[in-house]
Formats: structure tokens, sequence, C-alpha cells
């Protein structure tokens, strides 16, 4: 009842150092440049919902005659970018607030904001994203408390000003574009709580991390002059301004910070220098993401991932081993000291084998992966070996004679706890338990004959007992 209890309390602490390991990103405001603004009263939120007859590509493609990025695309290009505009749209609400209301061209300019971003990625809907809320100008945010122009949030609602989105495409080039930075906080959160994202993109936003280390340290020190201050504040922020500039002032960033842009290029498989190839990867960059692609299969980053087959071990080890091992270890003719050995070896073979396939990938931390070993793997196996040792039987049989020398009443059933001499498995009452039917038997001095089968582990097991009279 203790070990259980003791498991149970191990396994919400695992949860719960799961779940917040997890929820590292939060919300994400952008909330730099803001100016002061009067603080409206939020009414309730204005929907715009999209008719089927409204989706036409001809009209998407009218609407986006102000965007740089989409005119620069061949026809047959603007026809998958349309495409993609309209199955955004469909997947997502988009609301009015403080008395805003959505109009058709709005929604596909924000939409095509998210597919800019993602359009040279496979998984392009933001799928944890369901509703995006446009504010007319600067909003008031009680969970942040500050006046903010934009938020991605985990709940999956992206905010937005819509006087703020408009000016980040009105100026191309000063690096400043609210609508990219809000979907690249989206993007990145995706990962973890989107159920459609490119594993590819989780595995190059690694090595994007190590290359970017050094300049968010210079951008703190001050000593870096062409990402702004605020890409220093974390990586999220880091990315995201990266993203703005990726797409603003591309030239000027590949030749300030080729490696940061190389790396971003191959992140979200296009490169904005491409105009002519429509942002198409040059065969430098796209032969770079076959070889990631190839070393990410032998060396997987699952950070980010739903699911992973340790979390299923460990559930087993939690829910299900405590029953089997309650009957499996009592029959076993081995003592208590033997049955912990067998665990502790577990528990160092499992680290040593399979450290650098979980914690090294990601898929656990170490603490997390310290609780699997304990409550999962080492629980898994050592039932396994018993399960397995009883099922397949070695031939033969051995048998043991042990003289009584004492009775004891045990079980609330009747069965009789028996004392041999030696204090013969005294730490084992499963073995020298004896039926209450037998009690005219039990007594001093009698031989208590027990029979052992051994299984292929070589593990001995109770098979039976005899008792016979002195």
């Amino acid at each position: 009842m203790l070990i259980g209890l003791l498991f149970l309390i191990l396994f919400f602490v695992f949860i719960h150092a799961t779940v917040y390991g997890k929820m590292a990103e939060g919300n994400v405001p952008y909330a730099e440049r803001n100016t002061q603004s009067s603080r409206g009263r939020l009414v309730m939120p204005i929907p715009f919902r999209l008719r089927t007859g409204m989706l036409r590509t001809e009209d998407i493609d009218r609407s986006l005659h102000w965007m740089p990025y989409y005119q620069k695309l061949s026809k047959p290009a603007k026809d998958v970018f349309c495409g993609r505009v309209r199955e955004f749209m469909q997947s997502k609400e988009f609301s009015g607030m403080m008395g805003l209301e959505v109009h058709f061209d709005m929604a596909v300019s924000v939409s095509a904001a998210a597919v800019q971003l993602t359009y040279g990625l496979e998984h392009y809907e933001l799928s944890h994203f369901h509703s995006i809320r446009i504010f007319p100008e600067v909003f008031y945010s009680k969970i942040n408390r500050n006046y903010l122009k934009g938020g991605a949030s985990e709940s999956g609602v992206i905010f937005l000003s819509w006087k703020h989105f408009v000016e980040g495409y009105k100026n191309g080039a000063d690096t400043f574009n609210l609508g990219l930075h809000e979907f690249a906080h989206a993007l990145k959160i995706n990962t973890t709580q989107g159920s459609d994202f490119d594993e590819e993109f989780v595995h190059y936003f690694t090595e994007l991390e190590k290359s970017s280390s050094p300049v968010i340290d210079s951008i703190r020190r001050g000593e870096h002059n062409f990402l702004r201050k605020y890409g220093g504040t974390n990586m999220h922020e880091f990315f995201a301004v990266c993203v703005e500039h990726f797409f603003e002032v591309p030239k000027l960033f590949r030749e300030k910070l080729p490696d940061v842009y190389n790396k971003l290029c191959v992140l979200l498989n296009q490169d904005p220098c491409e105009e002519q190839r429509d942002y198409r990867l040059t065969s430098h960059h796209a032969s770079e993401r076959i070889i990631d692609r190839s070393l990410w299969k032998r060396m997987k980053d699952y950070r980010y991932a739903k699911w992973h087959w340790s979390l299923s071990i460990l559930l087993a080890g939690i829910f299900l081993t405590p029953y089997f091992l309650f009957v499996l270890i009592p029959p076993v003719a081995i003592s208590s000291s033997v049955l912990w050995a067998m665990y502790t070896a577990f528990l160092i073979g499992g680290f040593a084998l399979q450290y650098r396939k979980i914690v090294k990938q990601q898929a656990l931390n170490v603490t997390q992966f310290i609780f699997y070993l304990l409550l999962g793997f080492g629980p898994v196996l050592l039932t396994l070996v018993l399960g397995l040792n009883m099922l397949i039987i070695l031939p033969g049989e051995t048998v043991e004679q042990y003289k009584m020398t004492g009775v004891a009443r045990m079980t609330s059933d009747g069965d009789y706890k028996i004392f041999l001499e030696n204090d013969q498995y005294t730490d084992n009452n499963a073995l020298t338990i004896v039926s209450k039917y037998d009690r005219d038997l039990i007594r001093k001095g009698n031989v208590l004959e027990l029979s052992f089968k051994t299984g292929i582990f070589g593990i001995p097991f109770k098979n039976g007992y005899t008792i016979r009279e002195k």
C-alpha cells in the first residue's frame, strides 16, 4: 500500500515537471515601441465568418495587390499561395475587437502574413490557433499589465493591432513587421501545442539556437547594431525579430549575419533573396537541408513531440506493474536483497543504454529521465523478467526439505505461516505459507518439503509443497 502511494506521489511530481517543462513558451506579447493609449472598453467581438463564395482565387489575388512578397511570385506560385491563404482563412475565426469590423481584405491580409512565413513548410495552417482577434490599435492586456500591439497565446488565440499590422507592411524595410513577428511566435508555439507541424523545423530550430547564442549575448552587451535590442530578450524574441529582418532586409541580413541567415533559410525552407526563383532554396541550401534531414533521422530531436515511447513505459510501470509484481514476486525463491540488486542493475543498464537516446534527443530532461528509470523502465523490466521466467520453464525440479520449528497464524483466510530450521525463507512468506486444510500436519518436527521449478533466467520459484510426518 505504501509503495503504491509512493509511486503515485512520484508520478504526479513527474507530470508536474513534464507539463511545466513543456510549457516554457507561455503567452508571447509584442510590447516594444508601445505608445500609451486611453484604455478602451472591450466590447463583444464581431466575428468574421467566411462564405464559400467569397473564397475565389481571383478575389484573394486582387486583395493582395499591396504585398511585394506575393507580387514577385510566378503565376503557378501565386496560385499555391492563394490556395494556402484560402485554407488558412477557413481554419480560423477572425474577430474584430473594440467595435472594429473585420472585412474580407483584412482577413486575407492577416492570413497572407502567416502564409508568407510558412510558404516553404509542408504544414502551414498553425493548427493550434483557432482564433485571430484584431484590435483597431494598441490594446491593454490585463494578463501582461501593459499596452500591446500583438500577442500569441498558448490558448490558441492571436491578437493584432490592425493599425500596426498595416504599418508593418507599409514600410517594407524598417524591420518592424507586427504580422510576421506574431506569426513567428505562433509558429514556434505550434510545435509544442499543435497537432500538425514540420518535424524538421524542430530539428533545424535547435541548430539555429546553437548559431544564435553568441549573437544574443552580443546584443545584450550592446555590441551588436544590426538586430535591434529587443531580439536579445530571449530566444523566442530573437527568432521573431530575425524573421522580421529576414523578410524585410534579406540581403543586408545575409551580409551582416550569414550563418544565422543561412540557418533561417534552411529552417523556413525559403530564401527571400531568391526572388526570381519563387524564393526556393539555392542548391547549397537544398543540399544542406537534405544532409540535415538524414542526420535528423539518425539523431531525432523529440523536444516538441507530443508523445514519446518512454512515457508509455512510465505509465505501464506506474499503473500495471504493481499488480503483476504483487503476483510474481511471492513465489520466487530468492531473497529480497537479490531482487533489489536486480532492480538496481536494470536501472544502471537503462541509464547507460538509454541516456543518449532519450535525454540527448530531448524527449525528457534529466529529472524526468530519472523518474522514467525508477518508476517505468526498472519495474517494467523486472516484471518482464519474472513473468517470462515463470512462463518458460526449464526441465527438471528441485526439492528441498526443512524441519518445522514453529507455527504462527498469518493470513486472514486462516492459512499458516511456518517457521523452518535455520530460519530458512523467513523473508519470503509465500514460500512458507501452508494451507489451513493441512493444519492437522502442522506441528513441530514435521518436515516441509518444497518443490521448485527453474525458469529461463535461472530464477527458481515455488511449484508446490508436501508435509511429511517425522
